[in-house]
C-alpha cells in the first residue's frame, strides 16, 4: 500500500517539477521557522529553572531612548537596591550583576586583560543553588577577599 503512494507521488512530482519544488520549499520552510520557534519558547520559559527559587527571582532591564541613543542594559545602579528595599517592602534580597568589556584585571602583581567580565555583589552567591565541589560557601568569600 505505501509502495503505491510512493510511486504515485513520485510520478506526480517527475511530471510537474515547478509544483512540486514549491511544495517541498515551502513544507521544509514551515517546519524549519515552527522548529526554531517552539526552540524559542522552551529557551524562555526555562530561564533560570535550574535554581529551586526561579518563581522568586526577577531581573530588571532598561530599554530605553535618551534622544536619538537607545539605551540596552541590564546592569542596575548602586542607589537601585536601597530605592527597591523603599519601594517595595516585599523583597526579599537584591543583588546586582554588571559586565563589561576590555577590562584590565589585576590579581596581585599578575594583570590580565580581559572580555565579557561580571562584576557580581556578593549576595548573589545566596541565589544560586550552585553545587560546591570542594570547600564551604563561607570559606569560598573569605578566600577571595584576601585576593584583593
Amino acid at each position: 500500500m505505501f509502495q503505491n503512494y510512493l510511486t504515485s507521488a513520485l510520478r506526480f512530482f517527475s511530471k510537474n517539477k515547478g509544483y512540486a519544488l514549491i511544495n517541498i520549499l515551502g513544507l521544509s520552510i514551515g517546519l524549519s521557522v515552527s522548529i526554531t520557534g517552539f526552540l524559542y519558547v522552551i529557551n524562555e520559559l526555562s530561564y533560570d529553572k535550574f535554581n529551586t527559587n526561579a518563581d522568586r527571582i526577577y531581573r530588571i532591564a532598561v530599554d530605553a531612548l535618551a534622544g536619538n541613543t537607545a539605551i540596552y542594559q541590564t546592569f542596575t545602579p548602586a542607589i537601585m537596591a536601597a530605592m527597591l528595599y523603599e519601594e517595595f517592602p516585599e523583597i526579599e534580597k537584591v543583588t546586582r550583576i554588571a559586565t563589561f568589556d576590555d577590562e584590565m584585571l589585576k590579581c596581585g602583581e599578575n594583570e590580565f586583560l580581559e572580555d565579557n567580565v561580571f562584576l557580581l555583589i556578593l549576595h548573589f552567591l545566596r541565589f544560586s543553588p550552585f553545587p560546591w565541589s570542594k570547600g564551604k560557601r563561607g570559606d569560598f568569600l573569605v578566600n577571595l577577599l584576601r585576593l584583593f
